[in-house]
């Protein structure tokens, strides 16, 4: 063998061995990619489409003035897949179909493949009622307005009337906290303090801050909001203990909106 040929033989065989080891590893990287993506669908397949993760019960607890069932058909339309299902998009959903509702709290068992869910309803704590379109709607402790509501006097629930025109929204806030507790307190200290029963409340009459309050004894007083009511009442006082005394029945009307004044008829 010359020595050309001894040269070409040390250079060749390892070449070729190369060849075969990188053609087995491609054949092995192809294989493995070919498992994993088999795997990947029937993961997929199994998650996404396999009712071994459907939803198997829906149990919703705490409600009282919406129907279970109506919560339940409402999520028709969400994922019924445990693990898919968003909590926060079920919160929604609920929330804005049932305005009455405040709240939802979910929990969700992978196990047993149950939802539950516990709801906090809002709580009415007077009647708002619309003058311009003549509707009412309940209103709880934050203003939020949401559900229509009978037209309604005489009862010991807060009655107010709007004559601003604003626009009605259910499910949103129409007025703010401050004046429903603030109202709330105008009708406890007129009864405790006064002996005087209020009928209800009137609001946006000619000004955003004039305040109407109607008495069952059939007169009314005149306040206003951006001032401060306690000193209106305390003048409201003396007025109907000094100066008119007995003569309630012949009473029509008492204006404390001017400062340090009194107009009575």
């Amino acid at each position: 063998m010359t020595k050309a040929q001894m040269k070409y033989r040390r250079t060749y065989q390892p070449q070729s061995r190369q060849k075969k080891q990188d053609r087995s590893g491609f054949k092995k990287f192809k294989t493995t990619l070919s498992w994993i993506l088999f795997l990947t669908i029937i993961f997929s397949y199994i998650l996404f489409y396999s009712p071994l993760f459907k939803i198997s019960e829906v149990r919703v607890y705490n409600n009282k003035a919406v129907k279970t069932e109506d919560i339940k058909i409402s999520l028709n339309e969400l994922s019924q897949n445990i693990f898919l299902i968003s909590k926060q998009e079920l919160t929604d959903v609920i929330t804005q179909g049932f305005p009455r509702i405040v709240s939802v709290k979910v929990e969700k068992n992978i196990f047993t493949r149950k939802l539950e869910l516990k709801i906090t309803e809002r709580k009415e704590v007077g009647i708002l009622c619309e003058k311009v379109d003549n509707k009412c709607y309940y209103l709880d402790k934050d203003g939020v307005l949401f559900e229509e509501a009978p037209q309604t006097s005489g009862t010991l629930i807060l009655i107010i009337n709007d004559f601003s025109e604003k626009e009605i929204i259910v499910g949103e806030a129409f007025i703010s906290q401050e004046l429903i507790n603030e109202l709330t307190w105008v009708r406890e200290y007129l009864f405790k303090s006064l002996e005087v029963s209020a009928l209800d409340f009137e609001i946006g009459l000619v000004s955003p801050n004039d305040l109407k309050v109607n008495t069952y004894a059939g007169w009314y007083i005149l306040l206003d909001k951006s001032k401060n009511i306690k000193n209106q009442l305390e003048a409201l006082k003396l007025v109907l203990e000094k100066k008119i005394g007995e003569g309630k029945e012949d009473l029509k009307y008492i204006d404390l909106r001017i400062e340090n004044r009194a107009y009575y008829k």
